[in-house]
C-alpha cells in the first residue's frame, strides 16, 4: 500500500531525526570524548582521577543517547506506518554503527601514530562489533512489532464496539497498557541485558587473566559498572520516550 503524502512526510522526518542524531552524538563520542578519555588515561597525572570515569561515562551516555532517539523513531514508525515502511531506518542504524567503530578505530590508529600491529584484528573487531550491535537491533524490532501488532489486533476488536486504546498522548511515566511506551521499555531492557552480559563477559575476562580481586576498591568498581548499566537503561527508557513524545507531536499538528 502506497505511502499518503503525510506519512511520507512524517518517514522522512523519522530518517532525518535518526540520521542527525546519529552524525552529532557519534561525531562527540568518536572525535571528543574517546580522544579526550584516551588522553586522560594515559596520563601519569590524570590516569588515576575521577576525570578518567567520567569521560568514559560521557561516552557511554552519548552513546546510548543516539541508539535511544533511533529505537524512539522506530518505535512510533512502526506504530504509525508499519515495520515494513520504516526499513531504512534500521539502515541507518547499521550504518551509523559500522562507521562509528570504524572512527573510533581510525581515531586510535591516528593517537597512535599509525596503525597497530594488529591491524586486521582492528578490522575484523569493527564488523564483530558491529554485528553484535544488529543482533540487538534485531531483537528490539522484533518485540516491537510483535507488541505494536498484537495491539492493533485489541484496537480492531475495541473499534467493533465503539471504544478505542490511546497510545498517545500519554497520562503517565509508565503505563503497561500502552504499547508504545511498552516498546520504550522492552527496548531499554534488551539494551541492558545486552549491557550487563558484555560486562559479564570483561569480568570473567579480567578473572582469568588477573584471578580474582584482593582489593575492595576493584571490586566496588566492578558493581558501579552493574549499577550505572540499571541508571543507563533508565535513561535509555526516558530518551526513547521523549523522541516518540515529540514525534508525536508534530505527527499530530
Amino acid at each position: 500500500m502506497k505511502l499518503s503524502q503525510k506519512d511520507m512526510n512524517l518517514h522522512k522526518r523519522l530518517c532525518l531525526l535518526s540520521a542527525l542524531s546519529f552524525a552529532v552524538l557519534y561525531a562527540l563520542y568518536c572525535f571528543v570524548i574517546s580522544p579526550l578519555y584516551a588522553a586522560v588515561a594515559s596520563d601519569v597525572a590524570l590516569g588515576d582521577t575521577i576525570l578518567t570515569d567520567l569521560m568514559y561515562y560521557l561516552g557511554r551516555i552519548a552513546e546510548l543517547l543516539a541508539i535511544s532517539v533511533s529505537y524512539g523513531a522506530m518505535i512510533y514508525g512502526i506504530y504509525r506506518l508499519s515495520l515494513s515502511k520504516v526499513k531504512a531506518l534500521p539502515l541507518i542504524f547499521l550504518v551509523a554503527t559500522l562507521l562509528k567503530y570504524s572512527a573510533n578505530m581510525a581515531v586510535s590508529w591516528i593517537m597512535s601514530g599509525g596503525a597497530s600491529a594488529e591491524w586486521i584484528w582492528d578490522i575484523i573487531n569493527v564488523f564483530f562489533y558491529t554485528f553484535l550491535e544488529a543482533i540487538q537491533l534485531c531483537v528490539v524490532l522484533l518485540v516491537v512489532n510483535s507488541v505494536i501488532k498484537k495491539q492493533k489486533q485489541v484496537d480492531t476488536v475495541l473499534a467493533g464496539t465503539g471504544k478505542e486504546s490511546v497510545a498517545y498522548p500519554f497520562r503517565s511515566i509508565y503505563d503497561k497498557q500502552n504499547c508504545l511506551m511498552k516498546s520504550a521499555l522492552l527496548a531499554a531492557v534488551i539494551v541492558l541485558i545486552s549491557k550487563i552480559f558484555g560486562q559479564v563477559v570483561s569480568d570473567l575476562y579480567y578473572i582469568l587473566a588477573s584471578g580474582l580481586p584482593e582489593q575492595m576498591n576493584t571490586v566496588i568498581l566492578m558493581l558501579v559498572a552493574y549499577v550505572s548499566n540499571l541508571i543507563f537503561c533508565l535513561v535509555c527508557y526516558i530518551a526513547t520516550i521523549f523522541t516518540i513524545m515529540k514525534t508525536a507531536e508534530k505527527d499530530i499538528m
